[in-house]
């Protein structure tokens, strides 16, 4: 493979992950619809998405891990955090009082279509991945105690480069 080959081929993917990103309508916890583009800016500041829903105890268990974190990791290395919520028109009315309740100190919106989901290819949650410059640079999938520090071994490498 030449390296013309390998640019065009990451220039695609690039265009592709961007499209992925795109064109998908979101609501914030007031009830206030947004297109996802406005989420992701092509800034050099990486967003973790996090994909979760009220009755998924695995999502509620990574959110709480971190939320607590969130201020030591802070101190480390800048980000923002978003978590999208994929609860559909029944049971998206509990996730505005259930962030509110945890004080998760993150953005939080609703996919109740699950059109960002399945434009992203997200089989399940939780799901987490982080985007830099509108490209998914790494994602993960499933939660168990303390996977939330791959997190921040991530976010602390982007920040080196």
């Amino acid at each position: 493979m030449t390296k013309y080959s390998l640019l065009l081929i990451l220039s695609l993917f690039s265009l592709l992950t961007q499209a992925q990103l795109s064109g998908s309508q979101l609501k914030d916890i007031h009830g206030t619809m947004i297109q996802s583009e406005s989420l992701f800016p092509n800034s050099e500041e990486p967003v973790v998405l996090c994909f979760w829903a009220t009755w998924c105890r695995p999502c509620l268990h990574e959110l709480e891990a971190i939320n607590e974190a969130m201020d030591d990791w802070q101190e480390e290395t800048k980000f923002k955090i978003i978590a999208i919520s994929i609860d559909n028109t029944r049971s998206s009315s509990k996730v505005p009082a259930l962030v509110k309740a945890r004080d998760w100190q993150f953005d939080v919106y609703i996919d109740e279509n699950s059109d960002l989901k399945r434009a992203l290819n997200i089989s399940g949650v939780p799901f987490c991945c982080i985007i830099k410059k509108g490209e998914i640079v790494w994602k993960h999938s499933g939660y168990q105690p303390g996977s939330e520090e791959l997190i921040i071994e991530q976010l602390t490498e982007l920040s080196k480069k």
